[in-house]
């Protein structure tokens, strides 16, 4: 049969398939490689911000992580609400991993920025009617 099945070519295009695939599962196999790729993120709230937390820890350095409460977090002074990430991952298991890197890189980059004084490019005005209160 030839065609395309998920992403998987059938007939005389497996082969070219195969290369690559050997590829990816041996750097898979590579000590170190990925080690938060292979752990299985919880789905219950607690066990979730217990992830995120230790991977925040990872990601911040020396600046105190907390759990404050189910989906909540203190990174340092500031509070993170891990309710936004959390209903995407139960709804995208998938792009989970992805999205909780994301969000500790950006959580890191504030860490490291957050006692520096605004940019002149970092300032936006905001107009609102008289009606908005």
């Amino acid at each position: 049969m030839i065609g395309n099945r998920g992403g998987i070519t059938h007939g005389r295009g497996r082969y070219r398939t195969f290369p690559a695939l050997a590829l990816v599962l041996a750097i898979a196999q590579l000590p170190g490689a990925s080690s938060a790729a292979a752990q299985t993120i919880p789905t219950d709230e607690p066990g979730f911000t217990a992830y995120v937390a230790e991977r925040m820890r990872k990601g911040v350095g020396d600046t105190p992580v907390r759990v404050q409460a189910p989906l909540t977090l203190s990174v340092g002074p500031v509070q993170a609400n891990l309710d936004r990430i959390y209903s995407y991952c139960r709804t995208n298991p998938g792009g989970c991993s992805r999205e909780i890197d994301t969000y500790v890189r950006g959580a890191a980059e504030s860490t490291r920025t957050q006692s520096e004084a605004p940019t002149k490019e970092a300032i936006r005005v905001v107009v609102r009617s008289t009606q908005y209160q």
